[in-house]
């Protein structure tokens, strides 16, 4: 057995104890022919092990991945037999230590007139492994849930899809909080963020051990999950989630509730890239949300061509906008009484250039799930002022009508709100107690507080 208390050195080699790498120089049997005062420093029991293996596992030596290395595969044993190491990364593990020793090995063989001998030079990057641990956590894992992140589901995903495993042996599942954005946009971002914290913290607990999750962004989550026998499994598994997320969260005062709308895409057979695998995913969670009854849905092919054609309807309700092909009708109000007319509901529609005139059920839905019925909410707003100022001007008995103009939950949760409905009365000149705004029930009964608070700066 090596061992450093029998190193002497000649008297020409002791620079080499000035060094900060650890020498060693073995014969051809491993027998130990020089240490310097480093390798008895950092390898200090640690030195037998890099030429025979430890029968008690008191220290073992461990590929860059952590995985123990076999007799043939120890540095000193590679670099007698002949082979050139460079800088490769090690670990070295001593039983009941509470810190790895990372190591760069670098030598080769020496040929000698008598025999050959091989030197090992050994690096201590313990410190510098620390560091790019560290930033290799910044970089794949989400700082607000300390859940892993984006890429690193990302790099997950394709290192098994790289390893070609079984049809449907695998799922991935997107994951998307309904109701969040009204939280943070009422609440603030403070409580936005613990209440994604919270979650996240949940999503961890209720996945089982052959699962990753990860925070994708915003309020947008993904769960990986492996080894399965059968997608129901996976559906079994949504089912989970949902129940774990849409407990009562309790925070600062405040009793929160919100719902997820869940995607599974089955894997990995029909993918090559992880990007393709989590837009399936989130084209069957986007079919959840046109279906209220449902809280999961199953990709399969037939979405390809709803994915297709919802993109293409978004596409076109955008150059609707920019077009100007929205148009409002104004459906009268009438005293019951008088059956005199006391106002006008704006209704708005959409005069598309190929199909015709559109009710908002054929385009609405579009709006909301690509965040356009943000702008198309103020253009129905702006344009109902407008209207009614100049049928006021022009027609003086109808200074009294009113004008109702329906508001949408995402509209009513911008923090701009206020500001931006008196900057419309105020281009337009319209008289702010003609103008009713009107919210459904739902968005009334979930943040009741916040809503009687704004509607009060509205007013005033």
């Amino acid at each position: 057995m090596l061992e450093l208390a029998k190193i002497q050195a000649p008297l020409d080699v002791t620079i080499l104890d000035h060094l900060p790498d650890a020498i060693l120089v073995v014969g051809a049997n491993g027998q130990l022919l020089f240490g310097n005062h480093q390798a008895h420093l950092l390898l200090s029991g640690y030195l037998p092990s890099l030429w025979d293996l430890d029968s008690n596992h008191q220290y073992r030596v461990l590929d860059r991945y952590r995985c123990p290395l076999s007799l043939e595969q120890l540095p000193l044993r590679r670099v007698v037999a002949g082979e050139t190491l460079e800088n490769e990364e090690l670990v070295l593990v001593r039983r009941g230590a509470d810190h790895l020793l990372w190591v760069a090995v670098s030598g080769g063989p020496v040929p000698m007139e008598e025999a050959a001998v091989g030197i090992l030079s050994v690096r201590n990057i313990s410190a510098s492994k620390q560091r790019e641990h560290r930033l290799h956590h910044q970089a794949y894992h989400d700082a607000l849930t300390q859940l892993p992140n984006r890429s690193a589901l990302i790099d997950r995903a394709n290192h098994l899809l790289a390893q070609g495993r079984e049809a449907d042996s695998m799922a991935l599942l997107f994951i998307d909080l309904d109701r969040f954005k009204q939280v943070n946009d009422a609440l603030g971002h403070q409580i936005g963020n613990q209440l994604l914290a919270e979650l996240g913290q949940r999503l961890h607990q209720a996945i089982p051990v052959n699962a990753m999750a990860a925070r994708l962004g915003g309020d947008e989550f993904a769960v990986l999950v492996e080894h399965l026998t059968n997608l129901t499994e996976a559906t079994a598994l949504a089912e989970t989630l949902r129940h774990a997320l849409t407990q009562p969260v309790h925070l600062t005062n405040h009793v929160l509730h919100v719902d997820a709308s869940i995607g599974v895409a089955p894997g990995p057979a029909a993918y090559r890239h992880a990007e393709d695998w989590l837009r399936d995913a989130d084209t069957a969670m986007y079919q959840v949300k046109d279906l209220p009854d449902c809280h999961w849905c199953l990709f399969d092919g037939s979405l390809e061509t709803q994915y297709s054609l919802r993109l293409q309807a978004e596409a076109s309700l955008r150059q609707a906008l920019d077009r100007g092909e929205l148009r409002l009708y104004y459906q009268p109000i009438v005293t019951i009484s008088t059956q005199a007319i006391i106002g006008f509901e704006a209704l708005v529609r959409w005069q598309h250039p190929e199909r015709g005139l559109l009710l908002p059920g054929e385009f609405i839905a579009t709006a909301e799930s690509s965040g356009l019925i943000i702008p198309l909410s103020w253009w129905v707003l702006e344009e109902a002022c407008r209207q009614m100022q100049v049928w006021t001007e022009t027609y003086p008995g109808m200074a009294h009508f009113t004008v109702s103009v329906n508001m949408s939950s995402k509209q009513f949760f911008q923090k701009n709100l206020v500001a931006k409905v008196q900057e419309i009365l105020t281009k337009t000149g319209f008289d702010p107690h003609r103008l009713k705004l009107e919210i459904t029930e739902g968005v009334l009964i979930d943040h009741s507080d916040s809503i009687i608070a704004t509607l009060g700066r509205v007013i005033n």
